[in-house]
């Protein structure tokens, strides 16, 4: 048993029809947490608080992280109740308590360290540069082969055919209908 022609139509109208709306729904989707950043700013009254803050917890207590700021605070129970202190933004930040040394994190050493080396390698290009000696970098751009090619191009050319026959069914489709169907 056949299906209507009319039903015909109108599915394959909804196949070139269905991913125009659902790009549209998907970008409306993301806008619209821009949009509400945006009113949650304007208004800051303490009412508008809830899910300002994010609360990990840790061995010794609780790191809040201020969405709207940024700024994150250690808070810990103590026996007058909880009490939170802002964390620093220097190199003690970056270690567990009792893991810094005089001169700061070994992480921020090394960091400091590539930084330096970073540093003098521009140098180095900067005054090769000047110098006018412009070698050609070691690796090179390798271009397909001819083969490769053909095969891009003949893949292309079939996917070409194939949308332009489906167009052409749909026109001879709607050839003989006045208007359009919803």
């Amino acid at each position: 048993m056949s299906a209507h022609p009319t039903t015909n139509r109108l599915l394959q109208k909804a196949i070139f029809i269905l991913p125009a709306i659902l790009l549209s729904a998907l970008l409306i989707a993301a806008s619209l947490p821009t949009l509400h950043a945006e009113e949650e700013g304007k208004n800051l009254s303490p009412q508008n608080d809830r899910g300002r803050y994010t609360m990990l917890e840790t061995k010794d207590g609780i790191v809040r992280l201020d969405k709207r700021t940024g700024a994150l605070s250690d808070c810990r129970n103590s026996g007058d109740g909880w009490k939170c202190t802002p964390l620093s933004e220097g190199e003690t930040a970056y270690k567990p308590k009792g893991e810094q040394s005089a001169e700061g994190p070994s992480d921020i050493g090394k960091l400091k360290r590539e930084n330096l080396r970073l540093k003098q390698r521009i140098a180095d290009l900067e005054e090769q540069l000047a110098r006018g000696d412009t070698a050609a970098p070691e690796k090179s751009l390798k271009l397909p082969s001819d083969e490769e090619v053909d095969e891009a191009i003949t893949y292309m050319e079939k996917m070409i055919r194939k949308f332009r026959g489906a167009m052409q069914r749909l026109r001879e489709d709607e050839s003989g209908t006045p208007g359009t169907e919803l």
